[in-house]
């Protein structure tokens, strides 16, 4: 295990956040690393001819021992932020009040 500092990046420059001495550990891949690749989308019917286009994806880096489990894990993290992204996109079309307001 390595130990990083956690830092969020907005406009793709790195900002690093209070918790500067916020350290978490990563794993040292010790030969190159399979990738798990996955997105999911779903497209939502707003009503009044108008749609909305949701996607997830996430590719993450593992051992090839580990593809069928990292596909599992990411597959339920994925739907997961399906639903609950969906959930607010559905909301947000029963309460929006003005035709400029967004979901987001």
């Amino acid at each position: 295990m390595v130990k990083v500092a956690r830092q969020y990046k907005r406009d793709k420059e790195p900002e690093v956040t209070d918790e500067e001495t916020d350290n978490i550990e990563v794993s040292e891949f010790v030969v190159p690393p399979a990738r798990v690749n996955l997105e999911l989308g779903v497209t939502i019917n707003l009503g009044n001819f108008e749609s909305c286009r949701l996607s997830v994806g996430v590719e993450v880096p593992c051992y090839r021992e580990e593809l069928d489990d990292a596909y599992a894990y990411w597959l339920t993290y994925a739907k997961g932020k399906i639903v609950e992204e969906q959930n607010g996109i559905k909301q947000w079309a029963l309460t929006r009040g003005s035709r400029n307001s967004t979901p987001f």
